[in-house]
């Protein structure tokens, strides 16, 4: 994630996202559909969106299921130039789960996640997650239940970068047998 510390840094990297994509993947906003909160923040950001001219489509959902649904393929788009990148926006959900593992997406997927809930996902707050951006001010960090006496940034980069190291020694030293349990087939599952 890169961890936005603005709402003007937030929507203008998200506004470049989503002009960088085609017409024919607008931008794909997934509000919660349980939660009223989302409704208000819909609201306000489809205003902005309309504005600035900028495509969307959006499906309130309650699972990652319900976005695979709608979002298909998309998600696993990479950035050879064979498909064109895709940009969802979250809101009010999802910064509680790895979204890159969850999703399963492709280098050229981006999701932008506005969430009021806590906790959030070490890996969606890591610095070397660059397709998940979450807003998260200094308000957020100020107001939360519990102040931690130790770096939360750093704690998600070092959490972030074993990750990457245990998937690639898995990958590249042993084999699975029917794929149980295996975290890279289960993010290639929706691909």
């Amino acid at each position: 994630m890169v961890r936005l510390q603005k709402v003007e840094s937030f929507y203008t990297q998200l506004r470049e996202s989503a002009s960088s994509s085609s017409s024919q993947n607008p931008l794909l906003i997934f509000p919660s559909s349980s939660d009223v909160d989302s409704l208000c923040t819909l609201k306000i950001i489809t205003h902005v969106l309309e504005s600035d001219s900028i495509q969307y489509s959006c499906f309130p959902v309650s699972s990652f299921l319900e976005i695979h649904k709608y979002a298909g393929q998309a998600l696993c788009s990479s950035s050879d130039g064979n498909s064109s990148p895709v940009t969802i926006l979250l809101i009010n959900w999802g910064c509680h789960r790895d979204l890159r593992f969850v999703l399963g997406l492709g280098s050229a997927a981006r999701v932008f996640v506005v969430d009021s809930h806590r906790p959030i996902h070490l890996h969606n707050l890591s610095d070397e997650n660059h397709q998940v951006i979450v807003l998260y001010t200094d308000d957020d960090e100020r107001q939360a239940d519990l102040a931690y006496d130790f770096d939360v940034l750093k704690l998600a980069n070092e959490s972030f970068h074993l990750e990457e190291e245990s998937d690639d020694d898995y990958e590249s030293g042993s084999e699975s047998q029917n794929g149980d349990g295996d975290r890279s087939s289960k993010s290639r599952r929706w691909c």
